[in-house]
């Protein structure tokens, strides 16, 4: 049976990115990400339990666009994005060398802390260490530009959301959703994905897999457990979706993140893992 861990640390390769993670405190922890592109990769990427803050410096004209409440827009420069529990964020990415990264926690956090994803520039090296160095930066922002789709979601759109993320771990069915809230599943399905560019069905399973992360490492979880935990009843059906969203397999993403106990010596007095 698999045991809560000590705090990790690991490098992974994937398709065409490595990442970088390291444990911070039992509730806090960074992931860097070093994306190469040689074309547009269009992406949406679902927050779940935990908040987000990122960071990307030097973008490139033409290197990342980010759909805003007004529109997509370019950004260059220096950007910092705030993403609380349960956010969406659309955007596209390359062609180009990207470095993303980010701080994600579990703390609370204080009542007014924006409550929908946000950007700005912030052209200051260095991430934030903590949770209070987080929200003194998202504070002193002047320029706090709101992320989405929609000004205005629609009441189907923003039940259905709300229902998927306080249940988005049960093995139900799309049309049972639609049931529970009284929609037919294409009203369901047309306004979500008007008002929030994704499809329920895509969006539960972002959520799923992106939770499943800490499964498969604070956490220390096989890999059908992390996807049972998540909703999925079927471990192969898991292995897909994770492939498909973090485009590596569960398994060996969980290796990297349980390394041999020699690699755990050597992280901990300060040695870059090597990668083989």
């Amino acid at each position: 049976m698999a045991q809560s861990r000590a705090p990790f640390k690991f490098k992974m390769h994937a398709a065409d990115y490595v990442v970088y993670a390291e444990q911070l405190t039992p509730l806090s922890w960074r992931w860097d990400f070093h994306k190469t592109l040689n074309r547009i990769d269009a992406r949406v990427d679902v927050i779940p339990y935990a908040w987000n803050f990122g960071g990307i410096k030097g973008i490139k004209k033409g290197e990342v666009t980010i759909q805003t409440l007004y529109g997509p827009v370019e950004v260059q420069g220096d950007i910092k994005v705030f993403l609380p529990a349960f956010s969406i964020l659309n955007w596209s990415l390359g062609p180009g060398n990207i470095v993303i990264e980010t701080l994600k926690s579990f703390e609370p956090l204080p009542d007014d802390m924006p409550q929908s994803p946000v950007m700005f520039p912030y052209s200051k090296s260095g991430m934030p260490k903590n949770t209070a160095e987080m929200v003194s930066i998202v504070k002193s922002a002047k320029f706090l530009t709101p992320l989405g789709c929609s000004l205005n979601p629609s009441a189907p759109a923003i039940r259905t959301k709300r229902y998927i993320d306080a249940y988005y771990s049960r093995p139900l069915k799309l049309s049972q959703i639609a049931k529970e809230l009284h929609l037919s599943r294409g009203v369901m399905t047309r306004y979500f994905h008007r008002d929030f560019g994704v499809s329920p069905v895509a969006y539960r399973n972002s959520l799923r897999i992106n939770d499943s992360l800490r499964y498969l490492t604070i956490e220390n979880k096989s890999v059908s457990e992390a996807g049972r935990l998540v909703g999925y009843s079927d471990v192969s059906t898991f292995q897909k979706q994770f492939k498909k969203i973090i485009e590596d397999s569960p398994y060996n993403f969980r290796k990297a993140a349980n390394p041999p106990a020699q690699r755990i010596i050597e992280m901990s007095e300060g040695i870059e893992p090597s990668l083989h």
